[in-house]
């Protein structure tokens, strides 16, 4: 069981480090010529939040005992509409739509589990000064 929980774990962690490391420098590259604009559209496709969401998902399932199929959903769901917008990124009704989920699911996520992770180390700090 142990061996599955790394495992997950490690598919986590290369998820984040190929949104930080291939994924958002070939988009910035690719778009020298644009100017940074602070739209869903444009937010969505340079990755950088799905990295940072996917990077709160590596933080909270390290200090859990085992796997979390709640954590593998908000990576699935997040994912889709990620893949959603990006499918449909040259049509703006439909990409500025599942952009905005993308982005608000990935706002929501990362907070909670940044929630979930502090309170899990202030539990585990508890545990362990009623040990000593």
């Amino acid at each position: 069981m142990r061996a599955f929980q790394y495992t997950g774990l490690l598919v986590y962690f290369l998820g984040a480090v190929t949104a930080f490391v291939w994924w958002a420098p070939q988009f910035f590259t690719v778009n020298t010529h644009l100017p940074i604009e602070l739209t869903y559209r444009y937010t969505t496709a340079s990755a950088v939040p799905m990295g940072i969401f996917l990077i709160s998902v590596v933080a909270r399932q390290a200090l859990m005992p085992r796997f979390s199929l709640v954590l593998v959903n908000q990576v699935l769901l997040t994912g889709g509409f990620l893949w959603c917008a990006l499918y449909a990124f040259y049509y703006p009704p439909q990409a500025n739509f599942f952009a905005a989920m993308h982005l608000l699911a990935v706002v929501v996520f990362t907070l909670w589990n940044f929630y979930q992770y502090r309170r899990t180390l202030m539990l585990i700090e508890r545990y362990r000064a009623a040990d000593e």
